[in-house]
């Protein structure tokens, strides 16, 4: 029922999917820059040339008027990784029902949503690709007692694209020996993991070598460095809100931001379905539930620095690929109480596993809404600006949907010019609406003058944007 609850929640969404916020500049940069530059070039100060490159093949399929073909395609590739998950917990614990957990309760990552109902998470969607199939292609790869060169390839080359997908996966080499010490077989050799660990690493610090040679400086890039953002960060304070966004769920919600319907209810018991799995699995499979746990740590490490905006799904992108290493533990744990035998442990089992995926289905139904109408904003905005395409002096456009408190994106004023090139468009500036949505409307809870935009042009002509708010 999960399972078909995700196919009609994301097949919905990516047939009613508008581009939002970030996809704008990603989908036009990556279509005009030559391949040269693509490859030898920072991107807005990234170096992820990998999805930069999809992303000009998406766009000579779809151009500016397919948005949901690009949103199919990265949905595709998550249904790709929730098998991938099922298939890594199957080939770690040997155990066919916690395979099929894990890899529903991934299809679902409702803590990520952010990953899937955003065409601009496909950096993380397609990291995470490269990743779980070189753990696969890995373990396979020391496995085989001959021809192991053929999954050795594959995952060589699975670890570079996810390397250059994003910076966060150059922890890969850490991942692999995590996974393989979870399922490390009795009396097994050390050689041919030392050798897939040690190919992991050597791509990593070539991601990490290529990447400070591209951008001309360690420290460079759109954030800085990853040791200025660890020392400016609070980390306790971030692990604490990646704690609460894996156990407090987006929800249906009134006015206030407080849950509503069957999430009100099921809330408080997602904690405790959570601990009584993970303990079950490390009693039971104490080895493996212990080697997801370490590896969903180091998953974390590169994005530690991240302070994440709840209760809101904003930032969740970054728990993406933790979450797989979550799914796993959470797999081995029902099945650990499956094989208890007896009907304590059988109904704790299903118990756990209903509480988990009712609340996870009842999240990412709720979070879709909301992007939903973040896409139909971004529609209404982009159209409503047709009338100004082809004027010089610059306008202030007075109403831009900006963002949801609940997360979604909507629009930067930049949008325009990409969208509407090689039509001229005039310089823009605006005053961007932060928005709520609860119940049917949505509401502007607030106005600014645009975030993160330099000085806007003077005397800008007023403008507003004919939208509906409800």
């Amino acid at each position: 029922m999960a399972i078909v609850t995700g196919v009609v929640v994301f097949a919905n969404h990516a047939a009613g999917y508008f581009f939002l916020f970030d996809d704008f500049a990603l989908n036009g940069q990556a279509s005009r820059w030559p391949l040269a530059d693509i490859l030898g070039t920072p991107l807005f100060g990234f170096y992820r040339p990998a999805v930069f490159l999809l992303v000009r093949a998406e766009h000579a399929i779809f151009g500016w008027q397919h948005p949901s073909g690009y949103m199919a395609l990265a949905l595709g590739l998550h249904a790709v990784n929730a098998w991938l998950v099922g298939r890594l917990t199957r080939r770690l614990a040997n155990a066919p029902v916690a395979s099929v957990v894990a890899g529903t309760l991934f299809w679902l990552s409702p803590w990520a949503g952010e990953a899937v109902f955003w065409m601009s998470g496909l950096f993380d969607v397609c990291s995470a690709t490269g990743v779980l199939v070189a753990l696969v292609a890995g373990l396979a790869a020391v496995e085989r007692d001959g021809h192991g060169w053929l999954p050795m390839a594959a995952a060589a080359a699975a670890a570079l694209a996810a390397c250059f997908s994003k910076e966060s996966a150059i922890v890969v080499g850490a991942l692999f020996v995590a996974v393989w010490l979870g399922s490390r077989p009795a009396g097994a050799g050390w050689r041919k993991p030392l050798t897939v660990a040690t190919l992991f690493g050597a791509i990593g610090v070539l991601a990490i070598v290529v990447r400070t040679l591209v951008l001309r400086s360690v420290d460079a890039g759109a954030y800085g460095s990853w040791w200025s953002l660890v020392s400016a960060a609070s980390l306790s304070t971030n692990l604490r809100l990646f704690a609460t966004a894996l156990i407090g769920l987006p929800a249906p919600h009134d006015g206030l931001m407080r849950s509503v319907g069957v999430m009100r209810w099921l809330a408080p018991l997602l904690p405790l379905a959570l601990g009584v799995v993970v303990v079950a699995g490390g009693l039971r499979r104490g080895r493996f539930t212990f080697a997801a746990v370490a590896a969903m740590a180091v998953a974390l490490l590169p994005v530690v620095w991240v302070l994440l905006r709840l209760p809101g799904s904003a930032g969740g992108r970054v728990l993406y690929l933790p979450g797989a290493f979550l799914c796993l533990a959470i797999g081995a744990g029902v099945q650990s109480l499956l094989e208890i035998g007896r009907a304590a442990g059988r109904g704790l089992a299903v118990a756990a596993i209903a509480v988990l995926l009712v609340q996870s289905a009842a999240s990412v139904h709720a979070q879709a809404r909301v992007w939903a109408e973040a896409a139909r904003l971004s529609r209404q905005s982009i159209e409503a600006f047709r009338p100004y395409v082809g004027r010089r002096d610059p306008i202030h456009v007075q109403n831009l949907p900006f963002w949801f408190e609940e997360g979604p994106y909507v629009l930067k004023s930049y949008a325009f010019g990409y969208y509407y090139h090689p039509a001229p468009t005039p310089p823009v500036s605006a005053t961007a609406l932060s928005l709520m949505l609860a119940g049917p409307d949505a509401r502007v809870t607030m106005r600014q003058p645009e975030p993160g935009v330099a000085l806007p042009p003077a005397g800008g002509t007023p403008v507003e944007l004919a939208i509906d708010l409800h």
